[in-house]
């Protein structure tokens, strides 16, 4: 041994001391001793002291190494004892072996008392390092736990020798899987890959392992528990041992998923953008050949009598040409190149002129309606091209119902605060006019509403369609410095949203004044306590509201799907107040999750929430009669309000029931 070590003996025979000690010094072991008989002295000695080991003789008259031991226990002192006797049975040293002594020497075999302080010291040491490297890595453990709880990133951790996974929290938050569905095994991580992606991933973090690479990186498509894929970046650093060999690799996955689709939405208007720029240059070009073909038809036909066998050809020229011209317009109308006639004018008057033709139009087997709000604000815009947006709006509601069906236009005023503008993606905060065409028709898929405003795209038979009418509507809207929104789902109907903007910026002199008091209060918006039951399958959405109402009080609990909500439901013991839920939502209708959720709760509020109308909805039995409805997009104040409204209809119907 290197170390001075210092030795506490409890012995009261000054012979059986210096015999103790010149065996020590035999075994080469520096050290510095002191001795002590009794208990009091041997107390203070462990603490002034600091022995690395105490040899203890087994028989003293008033104090025994025994009794000096046990003392050592209860103190919980970590201090090797070795009992030095001249007799014990081997059934009692086996005992007190049991109870935690180091060692036992017998005297009488002196010469192996060295031997025994060394190897007891070197087991000691032994187990202050194991205990020293438990700690670490419990100490490390708790840093990585809390970094992983500190980040919103999906984090993992990869046993390369065993092939177990660990995955943190946010696993189970960002994709929805529970707890027991966290397999800690590689293969469920591989398996949650995209079909198209797999064989590409795992190659390449294979590869990666096997050529002594530290870090990996790729994008791909992992599988959430409803069956969706997310979008992630996933990064990987791999950890080596003494010896070079990879044991292990710890990651994180970033959720891409929004930022793609906001790429999406950029690559969409880019594109729309693109092509419009061309259709408006194509358009004026040959717009001018055009006028050339029209102008010489008319002299020809002018130097023709109609008996002439060639004028009935020359007319046909100059039809085509017409209808030539009719397109080379709704080009420019997209392109954004046509002159507009802008001036401030009555949304509704020119609804209603153009809504006498429409009835005439649409057939006798649609039943039209038109809902128009007093006292609309005025808008800034070309009339005769608003009037073709609600033509072409209305044909294409016309073709999506050869049964038949309901066709609403409706206007409204509406304020768009951010809370709204996040949900609509390019529609800033501030005072618009919002004119809304709705149809109970067959509705479109997702790919068809991203490519409806694009030029020359039509789902209908050939010959039926130019593809020209709800992109020459985009291109008129977007030339007016308005916005226009399309909501739709296959089998039950579409809505296009079109916000014009006021044409004063913040619309002061068009405001009423019960509504300017109500805009203007805001920090006397409705707020609560209560527990709110969120069905609402589009995460960003979901994430919105749930933190608008959160900030004023609200305790919610979010669900993507009518499965989770129940479970939700069944699983919570304290009151929840309302549901407020998505018209159509996953794995079950709305008013059916309602039902099941009363028939644990019965009193319980609900407040629906659809891109249709409340009309809308309502005719197809989707919510219950009377229901609070809150249409989408909202407001925050509309939300703040609506959420109040179905409140308090519960609580007046409980009193209701009280005073019956």
């Amino acid at each position: 041994m290197k170390r001075k070590i210092n030795i506490l003996i409890l012995e009261n025979e000054t012979a059986d001391w210096e015999l103790m000690e010149h065996e020590i010094k035999n075994g080469a072991i520096p050290f510095e001793s002191r001795c002590v008989s009794n208990r009091e002295d041997f107390l203070h000695s462990v603490d002034e002291f600091n022995p690395d080991i105490i040899l203890g003789d087994y028989n003293m008259p008033q104090f025994t190494g025994m009794e000096a031991f046990r003392l050592l226990k209860e103190s919980k002192k970590d201090i090797p004892f070795i009992l030095v006797t001249g007799s014990l049975s081997e059934e009692i040293a086996v005992q007190f072996v049991k109870e935690g002594l180091a060692d036992y020497v017998l005297k009488s075999n002196i010469k192996h008392l060295s031997t025994s302080i060394i190897n007891v010291l070197k087991k000691k040491n032994s187990e202050d390092e194991k205990n020293r490297t438990i700690e670490n890595l419990k100490q490390s453990e708790e840093r990585f736990q809390a970094v992983t709880r500190a980040t919103s990133d999906v984090v993992w951790d990869w046993d390369l020798t065993t092939d177990l996974l660990y995955w943190n929290e946010n696993f189970t938050k960002h994709f929805g899987y529970g707890k027991e569905e966290c397999e800690k095994d590689i293969s469920s991580w591989y398996s949650r890959i995209h079909p198209e992606d797999s064989d590409r991933v795992v190659s390449d973090i294979k590869k990666t392992v096997k050529s002594g690479g530290q870090y990996w990186s790729d994008e791909y498509r992992f599988r959430k528990s409803d069956g969706s894929y997310a979008y992630v970046l996933d990064r990987g650093y791999v950890i080596h041992d003494e010896k070079g060999s990879p044991v292990r690799m710890v990651g994180a996955m970033l959720d891409l998923t929004q930022l793609k689709s906001l790429e999406s939405q950029l690559l969409q208007a880019q594109r729309m953008e693109a092509v419009g720029l061309l259709a408006g240059g194509i358009a004026h070009d040959f717009n001018n050949l055009l006028t050339a073909i029209l102008g010489y038809s008319e002299l020809l036909l002018n130097s023709h009598k109609k008996d002439d066998p060639r004028y009935g050809e020359i007319n046909e020229i100059k039809n085509a040409a017409e209808r030539a011209s009719s397109l080379t317009r709704q080009l420019l109308a997209f392109g954004r190149k046509q002159i507009l006639q802008l001036k401030v004018i009555d949304l509704n008057s020119v609804v209603n002129d153009i809504y006498k033709m429409i009835r005439r139009l649409i057939g006798e087997h649609i039943e039209p309606e038109l809902k128009t709000e007093p006292d609309l604000w005025k808008i800034k815009a070309d009339p005769v091209q608003i009037e073709q947006v609600i033509m072409n709006l209305a044909v294409n509601s016309h073709d999506a119902m050869p049964k038949g069906g309901k066709f609403i236009i409706r206007t409204e005023n509406v304020n768009i605060d951010k809370f709204y503008s996040c949900q609509n993606k390019g529609l800033m905060p501030g005072n618009y006019v919002l004119l809304s065409v709705e149809d109970t028709g067959t509705g479109m898929s997702k790919e068809v509403q991203n490519r409806i405003f694009e030029p020359f795209y039509t789902t209908k038979e050939k010959g039926k369609g130019t593809g020209l009418g709800l992109s020459t509507a985009y291109g008129i809207v977007k030339q007016t410095g308005g916005n226009i929104f399309v909501y739709s789902e296959v089998g039950r109907g579409t809505v296009f949203k079109i916000y014009f903007p006021s044409v004063s910026p913040h619309a002061e002199g068009n405001l009423r004044t019960e509504e300017r008091e109500r805009y203007e209060s805001g920090p006397g918006l409705p707020e609560g306590s209560e527990t709110i039951l969120l069905v609402e399958d589009d995460d960003y959405v979901r994430k919105l509201i749930r933190e608008m109402l959160e900030a004023i009080g609200y305790t919610v609990f979010g669900s993507k799907d009518a499965e989770e909500a129940l479970h939700i439901s069944e699983q919570y013991n304290g009151e929840i107040h309302l549901v407020f839920t998505d018209v159509v939502i996953p794995k079950l209708s709305a008013r059916e999750m309602v039902d099941k959720i009363r028939n644990r709760r019965k009193t319980i509020g609900d407040l629906y929430t659809s891109g249709y109308t409340d009309f809308n909805v309502a005719q197809r039995g989707l919510i219950r009669q009377g229901a609070v409805f809150l249409q989408k997009p909202f407001t925050a104040e509309l939300l703040r309000r609506k959420v109040r409204e179905a409140l308090e209809a519960v609580r007046h119907q409980q009193s209701a029931r009280k005073a019956a």
